[in-house]
């Protein structure tokens, strides 16, 4: 078998039923570790949508929940806008684009900026959608990418693709067509996890079909002809101090708005960039770390 993203041969890891594709084989590339799924029998497989509708109803009767917990984390979480502030200066009319957010943790953040930002996302949920528009968010396409999305060719200043990458059948000319989106000087964030602290919870519950190392997202990101600005493995600093936090979301939620505004109007980024991170508790270059990062630019 061929790796899809380095060309080099790749071998099979193991045999199991994916959500999607059904009986599947996930390999693994023998140069830049790069994982995918490739289906044993895809022209017979037929998903039980029924089913699988019936399971995503029931995500949706807890959305409550859902976003509650999401909210209390996200608010804790800046490091994502930290980093794109190292890039870029967040600053009056800039277009912002998310594709797939699911809630509007990101724009929530956005927001408290007080910057006046035009905010789109590429969203297929309903529930999520209404969200987003509670948030002045500008929902442009359902999916990405979209013939609706290429009205929009060379227009943002920065595009959160967060969690989103391995879910296409082709990452590198799903890239090439985030890369299109920007304006000269813009950036991509890319956040995804890491293969290296997968196991077969992580493949039997999800609907993921690559899944990277940090070599195979550089490859793909070269491929894709964009620019690697920042690539790197990230984790919490102190796990039980962040989870803490997570359980008093009030007092902390009071907090942070308070600093965030404070600190956003000062004139440097570099100091509100290392009090996001401090308050992330995020440390960088970990090679078991849950999430590979990354910043893009256009050439």
């Amino acid at each position: 078998m061929i790796c899809e993203i380095c060309g080099n041969s790749a071998v099979i890891l193991k045999q199991l039923e994916h959500r999607v594709l059904g009986i599947s084989h996930l390999i693994m590339c023998n140069n830049c570790c790069h994982q995918s799924f490739v289906p044993i029998d895809a022209v017979n497989h037929i998903r039980d949508d029924k089913n699988f509708s019936a399971e995503y109803a029931a995500i949706q009767k807890h959305i409550g929940t859902l976003l509650t917990d999401f909210n209390r984390k996200y608010f804790i979480d800046f490091s994502r806008l930290a980093l794109c502030s190292h890039f870029v200066f967040i600053d009056d009319d800039m277009n912002i684009l998310e594709i797939g957010p699911g809630f509007p943790g990101m724009f929530q953040q956005l927001k408290l900026t007080e910057k006046k930002l035009n905010l789109y996302a590429t969203e297929p949920e309903t529930v999520s959608k209404k969200l987003l528009e509670h948030y002045g968010v500008n929902c442009i396409s359902n999916y990405f990418p979209s013939r609706e999305c290429e009205q929009y060719l060379g227009q943002f200043d920065v595009v959160f693709a967060c969690n989103v990458l391995y879910y296409f059948d082709n990452p590198i000319e799903s890239l090439k067509k985030m890369i299109g989106m920007l304006k000269p000087g813009g950036i991509i964030l890319i956040d995804i996890l890491n293969n290296k602290i997968m196991d077969d919870g992580y493949y039997e519950n999800n609907t993921m079909t690559h899944i990277f190392s940090k070599e195979s997202l550089f490859l793909s990101i070269e491929k894709a002809g964009g620019e690697v600005k920042f690539l790197n493995t990230c984790c919490v600093k102190d796990p039980e101090k962040a989870y803490q936090n997570i359980g008093q979301p009030l007092n902390i939620y009071g907090k942070i708005i308070k600093k965030i505004k404070r600190v956003f109007k000062m004139s440097g980024y570099e100091e509100t960039m290392k009090y996001l991170c401090q308050v992330t508790q995020l440390k960088y270059g970990n090679p078991e770390g849950q999430y590979i990062r990354s910043v893009i630019g256009n050439k």
